[in-house]
């Protein structure tokens, strides 16, 4: 199944994209000066420029965000999401823009690359996927990206969203944690897709995770739009079941991302977007922290798993601020502290995607 498309796509419509926006171009500039191990004076020049930009560009676009101000305000969250530095402010300011537009109304076809971009925007703001939240979650995907129809007039449910590389059904359920009522038995119940054999074993280490993210309520962010809670995906009310122990279900998760680990090897060609998504589960499964002090083989495999599966200095130094915040979290008794305080006491804004 082709997932590795969105560089095309994004290429293609580049030229155009700056065009419409100079805050894009500034950005773009200032993602690559950021691709170091260090960042020097000439990347924050390049981000204050770049931000000032964005934020003009938000206050004249009134009813209606442009592609290209959108893609800036993505990348600039990319930029957050690689260093640390505070983002989720970026996702509700084009939130608000496109409320306005009345985003949901049919006669707003939107065009396949904007899609992709409301898809990007709906990743960026998954529960679950961001530590250390600094604004509310949008509930973008769940309210906006569900549903859908593919190109070839299908539901679209088995497709694979190109930059997380998870099929779009599976994304549908963590979209629902928390208010939207996702409950342990969607992600027992997710039927899979069909994919190779390395995205089969990702899927299920992330179907994994949203077990125990579901089971983690510290994990749903702080922060509530008041909205009531749904009903079970399924619409029906949720039997008694018998399912799989915290620590059963963290052995299976981490002996996933241990295939991938030994199918990839150290191969120069191995598959970028699989190595980029296994930290989220990865974290997931540290945050057990009973589990994880249990089996202290289990905490060097994630401290040797989330440096390993980096890519490249900036991502890397993303994964080491991650492995830092678990290291202190591990120093806590269960229970007694929240990730997300631990994040926030220290200024930091971090994606796990």
């Amino acid at each position: 199944m082709p997932v590795h498309d969105e560089s095309n796509l994004f290429r293609t419509h580049l030229p155009r994209l700056c065009q419409q926006s100079e805050a894009l171009y500034l950005i773009c500039i200032t993602l690559q000066a950021s691709l170091t191990a260090d960042l020097d004076a000439r990347f924050f020049e390049y981000l204050d420029a770049g931000l000032n930009k964005f934020r003009n560009e938000l206050a004249r676009s009134e009813t209606y965000l442009e592609d290209g101000t959108m893609t800036a305000g993505l990348l600039l969250c990319t930029i957050g999401t690689m260093h640390g530095i505070p983002w989720s402010m970026h996702l509700r300011g084009m939130h608000g823009i496109l409320q306005l537009d009345d985003v949901d109304n049919p006669r707003n076809e939107k065009t396949p690359f904007r899609a992709h971009l409301f898809e990007v925007m709906g990743i960026m703001d998954l529960p679950t996927f961001s530590i250390g939240r600094q604004h509310p979650q949008l509930g973008f995907w769940r309210r906006h990206c569900r549903n859908r129809v593919s190109s070839e007039g299908l539901s679209g449910r088995d497709e694979v969203e190109v930059v997380s590389g998870l099929p779009k059904s599976l994304i549908d359920i963590f979209s629902c944690i928390g208010e939207g009522g996702a409950t342990e038995k969607d992600f027992q119940d997710w039927p899979g897709a069909q994919g190779s054999f390395l995205q089969c074993q990702l899927w299920e280490a992330y179907r994994l995770a949203g077990i125990l993210a579901v089971r983690d309520r510290q994990l749903c962010s702080p922060w509530s739009s008041g909205e009531e809670r749904l009903q079970p995906l399924d619409g029906r009310k949720q039997p008694p079941r018998t399912l799989p122990s915290t620590s059963v279900t963290v052995s299976r998760l981490l002996s996933c991302v241990d295939a991938i680990h030994r199918a990839s090897g150290g191969q120069e060609d191995r598959d970028t977007l699989t190595m980029n998504a296994l930290p989220y589960p990865t974290f997931i499964a540290a945050l057990q922290t009973d589990v994880m002090n249990d089996d202290p083989t289990l905490k060097q495999f994630v401290r040797s798993t989330l440096l390993w599966s980096s890519i490249g200095p900036a991502w890397r130094k993303q994964c080491q601020r991650e492995l830092e915040l678990l290291e202190e979290y591990w120093r806590h008794r269960s229970g007694t502290v929240s990730i997300h305080d631990l994040a926030q006491a220290r200024g930091a804004e971090l994606g796990l995607i």
